[in-house]
């Protein structure tokens, strides 16, 4: 399963989920800040 963290959530989550075996990005990582959830859910 793929997994994006919200901005408003720490970073430090990508290594918790990753360590449970999930592949997971960091909002921050792959797109603007300011992104609406529109375009983070495309």
């Amino acid at each position: 399963m793929k997994l994006i963290v919200d901005m408003n959530l720490s970073p430090r989550w990508v290594d918790v989920l990753s360590e449970a075996r999930f592949e997971a990005v960091h909002w921050s990582s792959v797109g603007p800040p300011d992104a609406p959830d529109s375009t983070i859910m495309h």
